[in-house]
């Protein structure tokens, strides 16, 4: 069960959690945005099709309108003017210069070409107005269709039911830590039980998850926007359910945190809820993601997922050694444009260099080929990361 004090900080989430988590959270995700989507396609449908029943109708009734300034009289006139009006005006609200039709009382024989001639400019006015409105709608149809394209394409399997909750059975396969004594310790993993994972769609955005210790349950939120961040949250929070499991395991409830020397107690997001409800600057002038990297519960699970990005990035872009130690070098604020240095790493360095210092060293620790391009130097009452100096 001897866990050295780096991996007891960085634990890694359960990977076989992980990849059944998030896979469903992500194709439950898709499926309420797909249900949405379909929702709306009928109603869009309906709207393409009223705007080009009512074009034909402004067609014709300008027609008809026409004939009628030939040879009716001003009420005729009148009487075929006013439904074209309260049409186009009225439903559609277009800002088109209408006829002065009150002066058809007035019209003498010279003077109907020249009503006639006005009347034909508006109704061609109204029509290319109406097309503009009928190309608009007909777009938005095309991208609810490509959304749903798109959507069902992203997940191997669809999931039915609607359900947003879903309990998952503690599975440590595969996971470094899954030892004979781990699970002793725990009395089996059926006594530790299963966790609930709830998908909200009340969290707001920009926040990637929570779990509570006490009812076992992970929650995510339900938006599709963020539904490429739902590994990383799900990472996230599993790493929380690790220190969980450990505390169960090692009966040790400050197992996970930062060594004492360390730790920043006044940023306990439990002790602050008032604070994390206002999602609005508050002490020290730090806002709600500066203030979630200080808690010490949030540590070793945000430096982990920064490891972890940079690990993804390399496998995703697969750049050369060179360019990758450049790449984390400018990351860790040693090299290039310092304006690219991770905020996590600028959060703990002013106000938490103790973090900071020991975030540098894993990052290091984590990437060996960065071998000794940097040095942590005491400047005053904090921490600097200089380039090394050249050796002799």
């Amino acid at each position: 069960m001897a866990l050295r004090n780096r991996q007891a900080g960085l634990l890694e989430a359960p990977p076989a959690m992980v990849r059944d988590i998030a896979s469903w959270a992500k194709a439950t995700c898709v499926a309420q945005a797909i249900a949405g989507y379909l929702g709306e396609l009928p109603s869009a449908l309906d709207t393409v099709k009223s705007i080009t029943k009512d074009i034909a109708t402004v067609g014709r009734r300008s027609k008809a309108l026409r004939e009628t300034m030939l040879v009716g009289t001003p009420k005729d006139v009148a009487r075929q003017f006013r439904p074209l009006f309260d049409l186009v005006d009225s439903f559609y609200g277009m800002n088109v210069r209408n006829p002065r039709m009150d002066q058809v009382v007035y019209l003498t024989e010279g003077s109907k070409q020249r009503m006639i001639a006005e009347v034909d400019s508006w109704v061609s006015q109204v029509l290319v107005e109406l097309d503009k409105v009928r190309l608009k709608k007909v777009e938005a149809v095309s991208q609810l269709k490509k959304s749903i394209e798109e959507l069902e394409s992203e997940v191997d399997h669809a999931v039915t039911g609607g359900s947003l909750s879903k309990m998952f059975p503690l599975d440590l396969s595969g996971w470094r830590y899954d030892t004979p004594g781990l699970r002793k310790a725990l009395g089996g993993l059926s006594t530790w039980g299963e966790i609930r994972v709830d998908l909200s769609p009340k969290l707001p955005p920009g926040v990637g998850g929570s779990w509570q210790p006490a009812t076992k349950t992970l929650t995510l939120p339900l938006h599709v926007a963020g539904r490429h961040q739902i590994l990383d949250s799900v990472r996230h929070e599993l790493q929380h359910m690790a220190q969980s499991l450990m505390q169960t395991a090692l009966q040790n409830k400050t197992f996970g945190l930062p060594s004492h020397n360390t730790r920043t107690p006044g940023f306990n997001q439990a002790q602050n809820r008032d604070y994390l409800k206002m999602n609005a600057p508050g002490a020290q002038g730090l806002d709600a993601a500066q203030f979630h990297r200080l808690d010490d519960r949030e540590f070793y699970p945000v430096l982990t997922d920064l490891i972890e990005k940079i690990k993804d990035w390399v496998v995703r872009e697969k750049p050369d050694v060179p360019e990758q130690k450049r790449k984390i070098l400018e990351l860790l604020g040693v090299a290039g444009d310092p304006k690219k240095q991770r905020e996590e790493l600028l959060t703990w360095k002013r106000h938490a260099p103790g973090k900071w210092k020991k975030a540098v060293k894993e990052i290091y620790r984590a990437f060996p080929f960065l071998g000794s391009g940097a040095m942590i130097a005491r400047v005053a009452s904090s921490w600097e990361l200089r380039p090394s100096p050249p050796k002799p």
